[in-house]
């Protein structure tokens, strides 16, 4: 975890050098996930770390949003797998993909910006797979995997707002008829309180 967290660090420092956003990215563990608040402003970039232990609810909330995310990824990661050039149809790309599956279940299960960055991070390992693939740097290369484990999500811009020290995460319609169908669980938003040593230092 502290490996991957420091090369994630690394790399949205370097996309925050070029773009001026916010990003929310929640790490999935088992019953813990790592938050990371990014942000680039005035040429600063700022990145904020800390783990967080929920109560009963959002952890179901976490945990539904985070099992949405890798049903996505599966849901694109079969058509990938699945097209040839035969079909005749255009290959699945990012941008394809992002206006093709809009109405899908999985989709329409975790905001519309978290669910295309899903989308972003299975092309990125596609691209990848691809170019090892041509240089034949790696034997037995396999492409990129059904996720079996609930996967992480990003919430951008719009997915979120900070409001004194509360980070506020948007649910989507179909996610909050679930919860209240399945866990009787009525919530519109997800609130995580930020610990006191980083709104101290704001």
């Amino acid at each position: 975890m502290i490996d991957f967290v420091s090369f994630l660090y690394k790399f949205l420092q370097f996309v925050l050098t070029f773009f001026n956003f916010c990003v929310i990215y929640i790490v999935s563990t088992i019953e813990r996930y790592t938050l990371m608040k990014l942000s680039n402003k005035d040429n600063f970039t700022r990145v904020i770390s800390f783990y967080y232990n929920p109560n009963t609810t959002n952890n179901i909330v976490l945990g539904c949003l985070c099992y949405a995310s890798s049903k996505l990824w599966n849901v694109a990661n079969y058509e990938i797998k699945n097209w040839n050039k035969e079909s005749g149809k255009p290959y699945p790309d990012w941008y394809y993909q992002k206006r093709n599956l809009k109405d899908h279940f999985w989709f329409k299960n975790l905001p519309s910006q978290t669910a295309q960055e899903v989308l972003k991070q299975l092309h990125e390992s596609w691209k990848s797979f691809y170019k090892l693939k041509k240089t034949g740097g790696i034997e037995n290369l396999r492409p990129p995997r059904y996720k079996n484990m609930p996967f992480n999500i990003r919430f951008l811009n719009n997915g979120f707002k900070i409001k004194d020290d509360t980070i506020i995460l948007s649910i989507p319609k179909n996610q909050k008829t679930y919860l209240k169908s399945t866990y009787n669980i009525d919530i519109q938003y997800l609130q995580i309180k930020i610990p006191e040593v980083y709104t101290n230092s704001e």
